[in-house]
């Protein structure tokens, strides 16, 4: 039963106190001490059994209990032993007959906040016992709530840091001699969690698998970020170093470094946060290289090779560009196109602007643009514009082209004289009808188009038979010199149409249908245009000494033709630093083999190749553009003839320039080859059409006068 003593004689008491006493006589006694107490009010509360009291315990809020030692059959350690597996906020006072220091200790180690003996009790000791009691309490609580806000502080950190993808380094003594760390950085050290990281400890092993650089120098223990911070209190901030561990790996860290002060202001520690920019660093490495790679090959270009920003003002030219406009390839960075040349933006400006924002290139446009260095001169060029991503998400212009000036006035060289052999061909065709040779034309499809009179009179037919040749065929049977068929598949103008030419077969020929029969000396050649395609085939018979003549000048004519027209190609040489080469990228058809030059000496390449200067002298390996460039020259369009051991003359132009590094050292060369031959060949064969209009000319002339005579 729990007693409350609250009759109309007592004072109201404010604090509560539970006392725990099998004698009501004692309890009376404890309570009017209570009473007695005159500056503060308590308010007694009496629970007469065990049972009693521990139940009333978490039935209301008590300032304190006061339990007696003897409870009958239980004990008032029984109590503070439920009161502090529970956790009771409330100081509990032990109160013993009389004073015994074994209960005393029992009584402490079990929990209690006092023990006291009742006969040496009075009002003022039990008041005083009681205030202490509960002050004590309540400082015992607040430490106990100090140190588990302090534990959950510390797992917090823990956490936060775990968390963190950086590697943090702590020490917390003046000298750095223990080191700790998150997960980060136990894991980038490759140590278990809980070594000892530092590098200055006075006992024991230390972290010597790794050394650390600085600004290319070796530090030493004690001028590592952390113990610099420790030793001058200072903090380090952006502090970048390079750990190199013992099996070559290095990795690059950047970070700072922050002081621990103590009360009385002095360091008593650091904390270190890094992060490992390894792949910033290789990253930017190769971003200087890339960079260094493209300005080579924008110095190297033989043609046009610009970058422009979306208002088109120039970030990254060629060498020929500027000199369009008398300038060079630093002066003419940040000019505007509409400020250098109004004209050429007036006509193609729109257009460029439109590349940009559409996104869609616009590919081998055919412009125009004044030549600064000769006022009244225009030249051609043939350009290619394609929109270009630049840094910060803004849109550029890339500009690619080549200079066809000159190819324009071979083209119209090569026109008056493929016009002047038009000419010529119509004076031949008359002069064929008048010729005893059989003659043949028949499209690229195979379908006969042509006989003159002679191959009709040959083959004894009245008329020409405008029908497919297999048709044809079915009629007649041609035969070797050794008395085998010839299938249709072979004859000369199958043939031809495949792209053959076939000069002086012998063959026996019978018609079925006019049993006419011959031995005839066939010729036959494909007739191209420009871009190689077969247009007709030319099949002659018989006496053909002075027109195979003519067809052969013919031939020869269309073959200068084509290859004066065909695109200039160009080709690419790579070398490292040491003059091997890292990257060859020849012509299309060239009759060179990739694989002979890959991973040689420009040396080596030159024992397969022979070069002469323009002059006919033999070309030294060391005058090689790559190898001049490995020296720091730039070479720009110097022309050279190249002879293969084969008998093969090539005529190139070319152009080289060094790779550098971001400090300049030369870490290898680019040459890029201009294939001039075509070019000089169409010159020659504008000569050579000349020279064989006239002899048609003449050949027809006298052809004529044979017949009149």
């Amino acid at each position: 039963m729990l007693n409350q003593q609250l009759n109309s004689g007592e004072p109201n008491i404010a604090r509560k106190i539970l006392i725990i006493d099998a004698s009501e006589e004692e309890y009376k006694r404890t309570r009017d001490m209570l009473i007695e107490t005159k500056h503060r009010s308590w308010r007694p509360i009496w629970a007469a059994t065990f049972e009693i009291g521990r139940d009333a315990l978490f039935s209301d809020d008590f300032q304190a209990i006061l339990v007696a030692y003897n409870l009958g059959s239980h004990s008032g350690l029984e109590v503070l032993r439920v009161a502090v597996e529970h956790d009771y906020p409330a100081p509990i006072i032990i109160l013993t007959d009389q004073w015994r220091t074994e209960i005393n200790l029992d009584a402490m180690q079990a929990g209690a906040a006092l023990c006291l003996a009742k006969d040496d009790a009075s009002p003022l000791l039990l008041d005083r016992a009681i205030h202490y009691a509960i002050e004590r309490k309540q400082k015992d609580l607040a430490l106990q709530k100090s140190e588990a806000r302090e534990r959950a502080r510390v797992a917090e950190n823990n956490a936060i840091l775990d968390a963190v993808p950086a590697i943090v380094w702590i020490t917390r003594d003046a000298e750095a001699t223990e080191v700790t760390g998150n997960r980060v950085a136990y894991d980038f050290l490759g140590v278990p969690q809980g070594t000892n990281l530092s590098k200055t400890v006075k006992h024991g092993k230390t972290q010597n698998d790794y050394r650390v650089f600085a600004n290319g120098m070796e530090l030493p223990p004690a001028e590592l970020p952390l113990q610099r911070t420790v030793a001058t209190g200072l903090p380090i901030r952006d502090f970048e170093e390079n750990i190199v561990f013992d099996d070559g790996t290095q990795k690059n860290l950047l970070g700072n470094v922050a002081p621990l002060i103590s009360e009385d202001g002095k360091p008593a520690g650091a904390v270190a946060a890094f992060i490992d920019i390894t792949s910033r660093k290789q990253a930017e490495a190769a971003l200087r290289q890339s960079e260094a790679t493209l300005e080579a090959f924008f110095a190297a270009s033989p043609g046009i090779l610009n970058i422009g920003d979306e208002e088109l003002h120039y970030l990254k030219t060629d060498p020929i560009t500027p000199t369009y406009f008398g300038l060079d390839r630093q002066t003419i960075v940040g000019k505007a196109i509409k400020d250098l040349s109004p004209g050429f933006y007036a006509i193609y400006g729109a257009m460029i602007h439109r590349v940009i924002e559409t996104g869609k290139p616009e590919l081998n446009v055919d412009v125009k643009i004044p030549n600064a260095s000769r006022p009244g001169e225009t030249r051609s060029l043939r350009v290619s514009y394609f929109p270009v991503p630049l840094p910060q998400k803004k849109r550029g212009i890339g500009i690619i082209g080549i200079d066809i000036t000159d190819i324009r006035k071979v083209e119209e060289a090569l026109i008056a004289a493929k016009e002047e052999a038009e000419r010529s061909f119509f004076q031949l065709n008359t002069v064929i009808e008048n010729i005893g040779d059989g003659l043949t034309v028949a499209d690229s499809q195979g379908n006969i188009l042509l006989m003159n009179s002679a191959m009709l009179k040959l083959t004894g037919m009245a008329t020409i038979p405008k029908e497919h040749f297999h048709q044809y065929a079915a009629r007649v049977d041609i035969r070797d010199p050794q008395g085998q068929p010839v299938p249709a598949d072979q004859w000369p103008l199958a043939r031809a149409l495949r792209g053959e030419t076939i000069r002086d077969v012998e063959y026996f020929v019978q018609h079925l249908d006019s049993n006419k029969h011959y031995i005839a000396l066939y010729n036959a050649a494909p007739v191209r245009d420009a871009s190689g395609r077969v247009l007709i085939v030319i099949v002659t018979a018989h006496d053909i000494t002075d027109r195979k003549r003519v067809e052969e000048a013919l031939r020869e004519s269309e073959t200068r033709f084509r290859l004066a027209v065909e695109g200039i190609a160009e080709e690419m040489w790579i070398c490292d630093q040491q003059g091997k080469m890292s990257m060859v990228n020849l012509t299309p058809g060239t009759s060179m083999d990739l694989q002979e030059f890959q991973d040689r000496s420009v040396e080596e390449v030159y024992k397969t190749i022979e070069i002469f200067n323009v002059d006919g002298e033999p070309r030294l390996p060391q005058q090689a553009p790559l190898l001049r460039s490995l020296r720091g020259e730039t070479v720009q369009g110097e022309e050279i003839v190249r002879d293969r051991k084969t008998g093969t003359t090539r005529y190139r132009r070319f152009s080289s320039a060094p790779i550098r590094d971001q400090s300049g050292t030369i870490t290898g060369a680019v040459a890029i080859g201009w294939d001039i031959t075509d070019q000089k060949r169409a010159m020659e064969a504008e000569r050579e059409h000349r020279r064989l209009a006239e002899a048609l000319r003449d050949t027809a002339a006298a052809l004529t006068g044979t017949l009149d005579l």
